[in-house]
């Protein structure tokens, strides 16, 4: 199943960072839903 979510990092962030979205992630065979996490990327962007 895909899911499209929006994240707002904060400013400052850096590369490589960990931001946890609470209850994002998978279901525990417990039923409970776990903690999603995503590293950070910084790419260049040229128009």
């Amino acid at each position: 199943k895909k899911r499209l979510i929006k994240v707002v990092v904060p400013p400052g962030v850096k590369e490589g960072s960990k931001l946890r979205l609470k209850s994002m992630g998978k279901i525990t065979p417990e039923g409970q839903r776990g903690d999603l996490f995503l590293k950070v990327a910084v790419t260049n962007m040229t128009n």
